[in-house]
């Protein structure tokens, strides 16, 4: 989409471009009725089941104002089979009745999360026409209110009256089997489609997801659960009515509050790669202390000389090795420090640029989302070298660097998602192949191409959480030019005739680079 960048920026504010799972490896969802889960949000149960965590339902009513008590009892069963649930409690609320029992319902919510404490909790969105939903919705943010400690999120979904969401979840590879859940609902069918209604509602909100190859996606408004603590649940809430919760409207997950951003501890390793640089390197270890939320490892992958003593307890509490790789060059010590990494997840470094606090966490947030790769936005500062790489010198900078959603079509005319903002999944970076260890430079470009052309899933953060420091000289330039040529030869049938006009415009800004340090 063409235009103004100030609109779609407004896009973006008021429905996300990507896809989230929200944290959580407790969760509990509340149904008005049976089938309400399943509609609403059987998918994120489906992928919340994949990344490991328990799931407990709650069916808050019986059901007789809509079928046989019984019958509907054996289905809501059967689909949350289908699910993998851990847990189905089915209680006795008289159906349509919520409202006039909303003291006693919130009572009985509150029981339950001090019986089984929850990281995420799920419930109808209190906008949906059907007064049940209103309710339970009401009770679930008033008994929340109550406890000693708030869960880390609260989301609404929807199932009879479209939301304007903060997330969406990617439930595309889940969707044929939430479809078998919801078809369990058969005495539910003779006026109303639900379960083709549902998905076809799944399907259109993928429509910002399209880039990342999402078919089907679940809407969410989602709040921090501390947020029931401040603030009484309204129909003035919703954005529609143009008063939210959240700081200046919908939100991505990654501008809420660190402290809703689950553990304090990220399953991951964290590649530096560094050479006979230690005034720069001891920059970067200071900004991985810095971190609010910590790695499992640090691997300093050195192509040079050993790195000066004590330098590597810079970080408490965090392991780091120094992996001695003397000149392999500086695209083979990725793939030696991927070989005996011990994360989950891979996140680089290099010794030049810095994270702010926040990056880490960042992604702890969006980890248990189905993705393989995620990233980040980054500052951009340039440097020129002094005497033998010894001494920097600020020139410009620094500004922004971002990257924005991801798209094929932008990645073959603009590396724009600097390493310093990489989270990648160990096991992906193996399947792709690594890096490409005959390159010495945009071996990082070269590697997203083809990750990109696999089957792979994309989170982005839309956070800024790094700096990325260039070294300035007519030399670099020169060479950045030459890898670039390199890298697009590898790949004949994505860099075709059609897309030459976009490179050479892309190319421009580089250009006039190179002729102003010529001048």
């Amino acid at each position: 989409m063409r235009g103004n960048p100030r609109i779609r920026m407004k896009e973006q504010d008021r429905i996300p471009f990507f896809s989230t799972l929200l944290p959580g490896k407790r969760v509990t969802v509340f149904a008005p009725h049976a089938d309400d889960e399943t509609l609403g949000c059987g998918g994120a149960i489906l992928q919340h089941k994949r990344s490991g965590a328990q799931v407990r339902v709650v069916v808050l009513t019986d059901g007789a104002a809509g079928g046989d008590v019984e019958t509907r009892r054996r289905e809501v069963a059967a689909a949350c089979q289908h699910l993998g649930v851990d847990a189905l409690e089915l209680w006795t609320f008289a159906d349509r009745s919520l409202s006039a029992a909303l003291g006693p319902l919130t009572d009985q919510i509150q029981a339950e999360l001090l019986a089984h404490p929850s990281d995420l909790v799920y419930v109808a969105s209190p906008w949906e026409l059907h007064p049940d939903h209103e309710a339970a919705a009401t009770a679930v943010w008033q008994a929340i209110a109550r406890l000693p400690s708030a869960p880390g999120h609260v989301a609404f979904y929807e199932v009879g009256t479209p939301l304007q969401p903060n997330v969406l979840t990617d439930i595309s590879d889940a969707v044929a089997e939430k479809r078998n859940a919801a078809s369990c609902f058969q005495s539910q069918f003779h006026t109303i489609p639900y379960h083709d209604l549902a998905i076809a509602l799944n399907a259109f909100r993928s429509l910002t997801l399209r880039d990342h190859g999402t078919t089907h996606a679940e809407a969410f408004y989602a709040f921090p659960g501390s947020a029931a603590r401040s603030m009484t649940l309204s129909r003035r809430m919703h954005p529609a009515f143009g008063v939210v919760p959240l700081p200046a409207g919908p939100q991505p997950l990654s501008e809420w509050p660190e402290e809703t951003m689950g553990s304090a501890c990220m399953d991951a390793s964290v590649i530096v790669r560094t050479k006979n640089r230690p005034h720069l390197l001891k920059n970067a270890l200071a900004s991985i202390a810095e971190q609010t939320t910590r790695p499992l490892e640090i691997l300093v992958a050195n192509d040079g000389d050993p790195v000066p003593s004590g330098m590597l307890k810079a970080v408490p509490g965090v392991r780091i090795r120094e992996l001695m790789l003397q000149g392999v060059g500086r695209s083979a010590v990725w793939n030696r420090a991927a070989a005996v990494a011990e994360g989950a997840w891979l996140l680089v470094l290099d010794d030049d640029d810095v994270w702010f606090p926040n990056h880490i966490a960042k992604f702890n947030a969006m980890q248990l989302n189905a993705c393989d790769f995620m990233y980040s936005d980054a500052l951009r500062s340039n440097w020129q070298v002094q005497e033998g790489e010894s001494d920097w010198l600020l020139v410009e900078g620094p500004f922004p660097f971002k990257g924005g959603p991801f798209g094929l079509s932008r990645l073959l005319t603009q590396n724009f998602i600097p390493t310093c903002g990489w989270a990648i999944r160990r096991a992906h970076f193996l399947s792709v192949g690594g890096i490409d260890e005959t390159l010495d430079l945009l071996e990082d470009w070269d590697f997203l191409l083809r990750a990109a052309r696999n089957p792979s899933r994309i989170g982005y953060t839309g956070a800024t959480t790094s700096e990325i420091r260039h070294c300035i000289n007519r030399g670099a330039v020169q060479d950045w030019l030459r890898a670039r040529k390199q890298v697009q030869r590898k790949y004949p049938d994505l860099f075709t005739v059609d897309q030459m006009a976009e490179l050479l415009e892309a190319l421009s800004i580089e250009n006039d680079l190179l002729t102003a340090l010529k001048t």
